[in-house]
């Protein structure tokens, strides 16, 4: 394959996997010189570009959103598998997720990356992490809660976690885990919620947009619903 048609290649992945800053960074020579060394070494187009996006990602919090976004799914369903039955009373896969990101984006730079199934292989062995001090913390929490029931026959009992579909919607829509979905929603869901993101008003988003200022909200929850529906989507 001719230079030209790896570079072409490198640019299709970054535009159709990962997004528009991740497309226009690896659209510069040096960046895109960087993604063909590492294809011509041998390596597989995905990690070719990935690791050079990775590079990327501590100056530009757009790449950055791209890369995390890329392995979002990857991270949702191996969340699913690390829970076990008991925990998942207790915890969802997405409360997973949003602990392993919080301590991820701190040290996005510092990370090495190698490929794509390597940077898998880290993301599960946090999550296993995780899912193990979540448990020994709720089982210190039960621990305790049993010996002050012994002190206080009348004391009642935790409050059942909310699982409602209103608790669900609410948790969707935080702010740190919303920012990863935009990489894999159409451009016009994308813009939407940065502009939510930001903190503007319904009005300000529908003058900016076009979108009647009714609807502002409901395009919001649909754009975060449809996110939901892919993150659950089977193998």
């Amino acid at each position: 394959m001719s230079t030209d048609a790896r570079a072409a290649e490198a640019l299709a992945f970054a535009r159709r996997r990962l997004g528009p800053a991740s497309e226009r960074w690896l659209s510069r020579p040096a960046a895109l010189a960087a993604a063909l060394s590492r294809l011509e070494a041998g390596a597989a187009l995905e990690d070719a570009v990935l690791g050079v996006v990775h590079r990327a990602a501590a100056q530009d919090r757009g790449i950055a959103d791209e890369f995390i976004a890329f392995f979002l799914l990857d991270l949702y369903r191996m969340a699913q598998a690390t829970l076990s039955p008991a925990l998942q009373r207790y915890l969802d896969q997405g409360d997973l997720v949003d602990s392993v990101l919080g301590d991820l984006w701190p040290r996005l730079a510092e990370l090495q990356f190698e490929t794509r199934q390597q940077f898998l292989a880290f993301l599960a062995h946090r999550l296993r992490w995780k899912a193990s001090d979540r448990a020994r913390q709720l089982d210190a929490g039960r621990r305790r809660e049993d010996l002050r029931v012994e002190a206080d026959p009348a004391a009642l009992p935790a409050p059942v976690r909310d699982s409602t579909p209103s608790s669900l919607l609410r948790e969707l829509e935080d702010r740190d885990r919303l920012i990863l979905f935009l990489a894999r929603l159409g451009e016009d869901d994308r813009r939407l919620l940065r502009l939510h993101l930001q903190g503007l008003p319904a009005a300000e988003i529908a003058r900016q947009t076009g979108i009647p200022a009714h609807g502002v909200r409901r395009r919001i929850r649909n754009a975060v619903r449809s996110f939901q529906s892919l993150s659950q989507a089977p193998e």
